[in-house]
């Protein structure tokens, strides 16, 4: 089974998340993925260094909302099932291997929590706040680790909603 690890990056995207993101995908034990990293065609030349480091790493430049970026990357992806990331996330090593094996049990999608900040400052108590009040609201929470087919049978993200894509 191969796995379609959508990235799409904002221009403004800060470059120390970009890489740790990317570098707990390189961590994974299940390594059966694929990379797309949807984002504007400059910022695919300004990085284009750092993402040689990352051999599974597939750019595809182009201007899209997230949202819209997030359905380029469904489309060109070959995997069975689509793993939306953002590039402030860092994955446990074992995250992709664990999604797997619930596909084997028949799962088709599953959201996967976000951890709660442990960081004191404003940033952090806005964090644990937002996830405090998102949990478990099905309008708010969706699934990141869905089977290709069914992303493509609900028409994906609406890009009417771009704000409240994740």
């Amino acid at each position: 089974m191969l796995i379609s690890v959508i990235l799409p990056l904002a221009k403004n995207e800060n470059k120390q998340k970009i890489i740790r993101c990317l570098d707990s995908l390189k961590k994974q034990s299940f390594q059966k993925f694929e990379l797309l990293i949807i984002t504007s065609p400059k910022l695919a030349q300004k990085l284009s260094g750092l993402f040689r480091e990352y051999k599974f790493a597939k750019i595809h430049p182009g201007h899209w909302s997230k949202s819209a970026a997030r359905n380029e990357g469904a489309k060109k992806a070959k995997g069975q099932f689509l793993f939306h990331l953002d590039a402030d996330m860092k994955l446990s090593s074992g995250l992709l291997l664990e999604l797997v094996q619930k596909t084997k049990k028949g799962k088709v999608a599953v959201v996967v929590p976000c951890p709660i900040s442990k960081n004191v400052n404003f940033w952090g108590k806005c964090r644990r706040l937002e996830a405090k009040l998102i949990s478990g609201d099905p309008i708010l929470e969706s699934p990141i680790f869905i089977k290709k087919s069914l992303f493509h049978k609900i028409h994906g993200y609406d890009e009417q909603l771009d704000p409240l894509d994740d």
